[in-house]
């Protein structure tokens, strides 16, 4: 995971140092990545994080820029914040779709100030089933968590998550 967090300093520091936004080139996942996404129901309309922490976006989509130090989303493959885990850097008000993750997340915990509302499907329809809002420290249990009659352990494809 330090490969992931090296990546996302990276991106932070080339964010903060450019004040255009920047092409969605930039962003694009791999044609393998593209491949996958479209067998699995992607519209080419959500971010998606990969395992390294990367963010893509599709065409018309706008990353918000982050500064270092703010906000994002930890999650965990375990209970109890256990097992494998990642912090992703999050844009507001655009689902981001986990990849990589799909279906393994345990614990589910957003940073001070924000709130966010995970979804059955990386696309985050309002037809997909959902739960939230979640704000800080977060679901350490996600199997505890009981919304809409789901046991939401290793269920999250995908999150949208804004300002408290």
């Amino acid at each position: 995971m330090m490969i992931g967090l090296a990546l996302v300093a990276a991106l932070v520091a080339a964010a903060a140092a450019t004040p255009t936004p920047a092409s969605t080139a930039e962003y694009a996942p791999s044609p393998a990545t593209t491949e996958w996404l479209y067998a699995h129901n992607w519209g080419g309309e959500t971010l998606v994080a990969d395992a390294s922490n990367a963010i893509f976006t599709a065409a018309n989509a706008t990353l918000e820029r982050r500064q270092n130090g703010q906000g994002g989303v930890f999650i965990t493959e375990d209970i109890n914040w256990g097992g494998a885990n990642l912090h992703v850097l999050i844009p507001l008000d655009i689902c981001v779709g986990v990849v990589g993750w799909q279906n393994r997340i345990s614990s589910f915990g957003p940073d001070a100030g924000f709130r966010c509302f995970g979804y059955q499907s990386n696309a985050c329809t309002p037809t997909t089933p959902a739960f939230g809002p979640v704000v800080s420290p977060g679901v350490s249990t996600l199997a505890e968590l009981d919304q809409g009659g789901i046991n939401w352990n290793d269920k999250i494809n995908g999150f949208i998550c804004s300002n408290v």
